[in-house]
């Protein structure tokens, strides 16, 4: 595997599974991933009901935060790759890179990491619950 995989690799299991901050009217931790479904949601809104009132300011929130939060996760994962790279060589790093991704949707789909108010159940989410 190359660095460069690796990279590609964290970087989903980082937008997949990562809890970072978000604010659309409340303030919450969700994966990138949730929030590119909560996108997706307002743009099929908007292509049914039409534009009106502040669903443009929800659309163009939510794509700077999905922006700004898979660029700093996209630098996490170049500087894990890069670092797996030198700790476990050429030979360990796909073993290493596979790992740490399960690791972390493992251990986010067990713990509830996550923070998000549009979940009625309760406020604290597992990575499968934060989707519902």
């Amino acid at each position: 595997m190359t660095q460069a995989r690796a990279r590609n690799l964290l970087w989903l299991a980082l937008l997949l599974a990562a809890p970072v901050p978000f604010f659309l009217v409340v303030v919450g931790h969700v994966p990138v991933a949730r929030l590119l479904q909560l996108l997706a949601l307002t743009l099929t809104f908007i292509a049914v009901e039409g534009p009106a009132g502040a669903l443009r300011t929800v659309v163009l929130l939510l794509v700077l935060q999905i922006a700004l939060w898979a660029g700093v996760l996209r630098l996490v994962a170049s500087l894990a790759a890069a670092a797996m790279q030198r700790a476990f060589g050429s030979a360990g790093l796909a073993a290493a890179t596979m790992t740490a991704a399960l690791l972390l949707v493992a251990a986010a789909a067990t713990f509830p990491l996550y923070r998000t108010p549009f979940r009625s159940a309760s406020l604290h989410a597992t990575l499968l619950e934060v989707f519902e």
